[in-house]
């Protein structure tokens, strides 16, 4: 358990080192925040002269960090010393927005590539308004704030600490696989949490005002399930029998969504966390398990189809955004983007579903790249023109990337000698030493392909960031210096004639003969 719990955490850790998600932010016509800071974190002393990395993420939309990420975002990386202060002026996109504030906790190293970000980076964000004027002391276990709109932060930093973690006593239940009884007694320290989260915006009430105190209570309500769900359906496929106990549990059918009638949509949707709940909620109970094996394209269908018929106005809107945020690196989910675009109103979600769309579209010009290879020399993509270039990112202990590189041998094999064809890898490895070894190995590319560095920047490159690649293997198709398909099918098949090898194969013969691009 705590493996596979180390292997989620990695995943979503390397994710969110990524300091600017999406583009820059324009300058705002709203009145900037400035924010005060010094990190009182006495474990930060151990690190090289005491220096860590802070990392703040700003977006107007209400999203975890995990998911705003994938939104339109900015970020400040600031270089600290414990307990030294330190100042950003932060541009507010809108009078009320959003700020995930996060500092490393441990050394990268080439045995650990991705730094460890402290508790607040995970799921915590804050609410802000333009105008706010905030001091701030990063703690350990615990953010305090002071200064102008500092109450609701205050109110936020505690109800996160109270919120339910997993012990040492829990993962030997699970380790046992005594899976009903660790739903059982996690939900029932997850209710005591909540009720501790509940008396804390009480307390906070009559300084917040109704509707922040509302949007206090839903993020409550969404914290007290989101992170669990997460796991949950992260977890399922490795291990049998875990799905069927937590949907047949009566913690999972106790959930309710009452909020959704006592509170207005336009207060559940400011929350950062219970919209991302609801989501997490339907993706875990349209899970489509075959044969112990889970069917993505079906999972996607029953996914859209419960947030298309079950749901409306803006809470349907952020949910089709989260839709696609999440899978539209998924061939399966492109059908569904015309529906989703005449489905959502003219709200600031919408804004996200045009977005990934054009990122996606068939025929756009790629990001111009010009990354060094293994021997140092530069690669531009116009180095490719008039080739095919199968584009695949990846990093150093991805399993699914050695999974695709084992897969793609077959299709390998019949390209590698076709010259209007070019295999080319980019590593977001942030130790070059490392990126150069994997490569030799031969488990992550084929040493003999095109394989490229993005110099240390590791997903914090504007390659990655212009096309949200937030995932590996993410694999693109070009042509000419273009997209000719952002989500080619998975190569799963047992042999070339199987199923998505043979799928894959295809592709790349009709971008072969493709006379349109």
């Amino acid at each position: 358990m705590k493996n596979i719990l180390s292997i989620v955490m990695t995943a979503i850790l390397l994710i969110m080192t990524r300091p600017y998600a999406r583009g820059v932010v324009q300058v705002s016509k709203f009145t900037s925040v400035i924010l005060d800071g010094k990190i009182t974190d006495s474990l930060i002393k151990r690190r090289p002269n005491g220096e860590t990395t802070v990392i703040i993420r700003i977006s107007q939309y209400p999203f975890t960090d995990v998911n705003m990420r994938s939104a339109n975002n900015t970020g400040y990386r600031l270089e600290v010393k414990y307990n030294h202060p330190f100042q950003v002026k932060i541009l507010s996109p809108s009078k009320m927005f959003y700020m995930s504030i996060s500092y490393a906790m441990a050394q990268a190293s080439p045995g650990n590539p991705v730094n460890d970000f402290s508790w607040s980076s995970f799921d915590n964000v804050y609410i802000l308004e333009a105008g706010d004027d905030i001091k701030a002391e990063l703690g350990k276990d615990y953010y305090t704030f002071s200064g102008k709109g500092a109450t609701k932060l205050n109110c936020e930093s505690e109800i996160y600490k109270k919120n339910y973690k997993l012990t040492d006593d829990d993962l030997h239940i699970f380790n046992g696989k005594q899976y009903e009884k660790f739903i059982d007694k996690t939900s029932h320290k997850m209710d005591s949490c909540f009720l501790l989260q509940e008396s804390i915006v009480k307390k906070y009430a009559p300084k917040l005002g109704k509707t922040l105190s509302n949007v206090m209570l839903a993020n409550c309500y969404g914290l007290k399930y989101f992170t669990i769900i997460r796991y949950y359906r992260l977890a399922s496929p490795s291990f049998p029998g875990l799905y069927k106990a937590v949907i047949n549990s009566s913690f999972y059918k106790d959930i309710n969504f009452g909020l959704n009638k006592k509170l207005p949509a336009d207060i559940l949707v400011q929350a950062p966390v219970y919209v991302d709940f609801v989501f997490e909620k339907i993706r875990l109970e349209n899970f489509a398990i075959i044969d112990g094996r889970l069917q993505f394209p079906l999972s996607l269908r029953k996914t859209f189809m419960t947030i298309n018929n079950n749901y409306h106005g803006i809470l349907r809107d952020k949910l089709l955004s989260l839709f696609f945020m999440n899978y539209s690196n998924l061939p399966a989910s492109l059908q569904y983007f015309n529906d989703a675009l005449s489905l959502s109103g003219n709200t600031i979600y919408k804004e996200i579903l045009v977005d990934i769309k054009g990122t996606h579209s068939k025929r756009l010009p790629f990001f111009p790249f010009n990354l060094p290879d293994t021997k140092g020399d530069s690669v531009k993509l116009s180095d490719f023109n008039n080739k095919i270039v199968i584009l695949d990112f990846w990093y150093t202990g991805c399993e699914n990337c050695i999974n695709l590189h084992n897969l793609m041998k077959g299709v390998h094999e019949k390209f590698k000698a076709n010259r209007k064809l070019v295999f080319v890898s980019v590593s977001i490895d942030k130790n070059k030493q490392l990126w150069i070894n994997s490569v030799s190995a031969g488990k992550y590319t084929d040493p003999g392909d095109v394989n490229l560095y993005t110099g240390g920047l590791g997903v914090a490159h504007p390659l990655l960031k212009k096309y949200l690649i937030e995932s590996f293997p993410t694999v693109f198709i070009l042509k000419n210096g273009k997209i000719y398909s952002s989500n080619p099918p998975f190569p799963n098949g047992k042999s070339l004639n199987d199923g998505g090898s043979k799928d894959y194969v295809d592709m790349i013969d009709a971008a072969l003969i493709d006379k349109s691009m």
